[in-house]
């Protein structure tokens, strides 16, 4: 449609110039501005035609062939518009070729684009399959890591086992280097035997006659010892049927518990120092309770490894057995004090285990406290043997004693950790011990 307006402009202008200017002759003007036909469809050579028109206008001027210069200005005008038309259909022709040339190369970089993606999507599914192949071996070394270990800790296993065998194996070698050693000094022993055999060799007859001899004494002597044999599982078979025989105290014996027995009675235990001393009361960290009855004190009660007290029947067949020594030895907030009696005796269960006597005191810095108590019956809780009735003092749990009237000046019964705590004369005692030793040691 754009062409035809064209053409049609440039007919118009034609017709002008052909009206303005006197009429060229017939086939010269046409052939210079010949335009294309529908029948032979020439391209229209634009820049020809514009200057063939601004020639046949510049003549028709030069010519005066016209009146006036302003239809000529305006034909001029139209052909320069015309030059200016043609010059930007130029332009957009030359743009049209360009742009068709970019669409030509975006559509190449399209092509390039789909191949590169094709490629890229080639090359993202070998990646996740290479990922795959990765996880799975990743999975086979995490199971080959496991197996490493386990194969690891068998190895330790075995090199542990190697290292039992090679020291077995070595002490083996000591074991047969010492055996062979050994062989080398027996035979060397033998081979020193040989040759003190070949000396004796020498001798032997000159010892046959003192042989001869010296088998009449062997059998004399075996004959000797086979009859005192015969008498000594005589004796044997006659003490077993003796009964066994115990100490009596604690004299020659170790420190520690040993069995004793008093005349005919049944054997009883009791606790030595070493020193020939029978302990009879210990009292150290109030682990043990002292608040108790008659029948416990009389059988004894506690242990022989901690805190106790020996029974007043077992003290009263030791004590009246022989003449006995009492030490005693007390703890308390003055100190330490010591004191011993030379003659500490205790009645028998008629008498309710009187303290029939304690003989001298002997002793430093402290005081006899126990003189008040001599010829008092033992008192418990539950048996009152104070004279006169007086109320009984192992009431209230300050345990067994010798109480006289008043209760006396000591009671190494009395319980630890109490405001009056064990008593001699002054209280606060925290441990005490009694042993007794037969007089004379």
């Amino acid at each position: 449609m754009k062409k035809r307006f064209e053409f049609f402009s440039i007919f118009l202008i034609i017709v002008e110039i052909w009206t303005v200017c006197s009429q060229p002759r017939e086939g010269e003007f046409i052939s210079t501005t010949s335009l294309p036909n529908e029948e032979n469809k020439t391209t229209l050579n634009y820049d020809a035609v514009i200057f063939n028109l601004k020639d046949q206008l510049a003549q028709c001027r030069a010519e005066n062939k016209t009146q006036t210069d302003t239809d000529l200005l305006t034909i001029l005008r139209r052909i320069q518009k015309l030059e200016t038309n043609n010059n930007n259909n130029n332009n957009d022709i030359e743009f049209e070729l360009k742009l068709k040339e970019k669409v030509e190369i975006i559509a190449a970089q399209k092509t390039q684009l789909k191949n590169k993606l094709k490629l890229l999507d080639d090359e993202i599914n070998e990646t996740i399959k290479a990922r795959q192949e990765a996880s799975d071996y990743m999975e086979q070394i995490k199971k080959l890591q496991l197996t490493i270990a386990s194969q690891n800790a068998t190895i330790n296993q075995n090199n542990a086992e190697i290292g039992e065998l090679k020291s077995e194996l070595n002490k083996k070698n000591n074991e047969i280097q010492k055996e062979k050693e050994e062989r080398k000094s027996i035979k060397s022993r033998q081979f020193s035997c040989e040759g003190r055999e070949i000396n004796l060799a020498t001798k032997h007859q000159g010892s046959q006659h003192q042989l001869m001899h010296c088998e009449f004494d062997q059998n004399s002597t075996e004959y000797y010892l086979r009859r005192n044999e015969h008498k000594l599982n005589e004796c044997l078979k006659l003490a077993a049927t003796l009964p066994k025989r115990f100490p009596t105290s604690c004299l020659n014996l170790t420190s520690g518990i040993h069995e004793i027995q008093i005349r005919k009675g049944n054997p009883f235990q009791v606790l030595c120092d070493g020193d020939g001393w029978m302990i009879i009361q210990r009292r150290f960290n109030g682990s043990q309770d002292f608040d108790k009855s008659w029948e416990e004190y009389v059988n004894g009660f506690g242990d022989l490894n901690g805190e106790f007290f020996m029974g007043l029947e077992k003290q009263h067949l030791v004590t009246s057995l022989k003449k006995h020594d009492m030490h005693f030895k007390l703890t308390s907030i003055r100190g330490v004090s010591m004191g011993k009696y030379d003659n500490f005796r205790i009645g028998n269960a008629a008498s309710h285990y009187t303290l029939q006597s304690i003989g001298k005191f002997y002793a430093i810095q402290v005081e006899n406290n126990l003189e008040r108590h001599v010829n008092q019956k033992f008192t418990t809780y539950d048996r009152n043997n104070i004279p006169n009735g007086y109320k009984n003092c192992a009431a209230n749990g300050m345990g067994g004693w010798w109480y006289p009237e008043y209760c006396g000046d000591s009671n190494l019964n009395a319980p630890l950790g109490k405001d009056s705590g064990i008593v001699w004369f002054w209280t606060g005692g925290t441990s005490s011990i009694m042993k007794i030793r037969q007089h004379g040691y």
